[in-house]
């Protein structure tokens, strides 16, 4: 799946996934609410460089989610740059509803599961470093590139 081509001042630092089965157009079902989907790896890729290396080697019918939980927390923590002791998560709430960062960067998402992904919706919420000045007697807002 190609996402986004970014210049290099705006390269992704954060990619945050959801994946829904048959929640989209459907009044009955809670769109609030995510899906594991069986998947069982994931790779965001920068240009060639995949994110993570390795296979996550996932199996949520054996509660195999570790590494995506620890990948949660860790977000948490580096995002809002504190330790974070009340995760708004719990790794039960997180298997229930799972979340799963002058030149371009070509962002792409390869998703693998167990079962077919017929029917599911993914959003991808890419998260960059974006540093701004705000002049409040002009309203104006400038970009500033370092």
């Amino acid at each position: 799946w190609n996402l986004k081509t970014a210049s290099k001042l705006e390269k992704p630092r954060f990619v945050i996934i959801g994946l829904q089965k048959e929640r989209k157009n459907s009044l009955e079902k809670d769109c609030s609410i995510f899906d594991h989907c069986n998947i069982t790896n994931v790779k965001v890729f920068l240009n060639s460089i995949s994110y993570p290396y390795d296979n996550l080697n996932l199996d949520f019918t054996k509660n195999n989610f570790t590494l995506l939980y620890d990948m949660y927390t860790s977000f948490q923590e580096s995002y809002y740059e504190k330790n974070i002791r009340n995760l708004i998560l719990s790794p039960s709430n997180f298997l229930n509803a799972p979340i799963a960062t002058a030149s371009s960067v070509d962002v792409q998402l390869e998703i693998e599961a167990s079962e077919s992904l017929t029917g599911v919706t993914a959003y991808c919420l890419l998260i960059h470093d974006r540093i701004v000045e705000y002049v409040p007697f002009s309203r104006e807002i400038r970009k500033l590139v370092n």
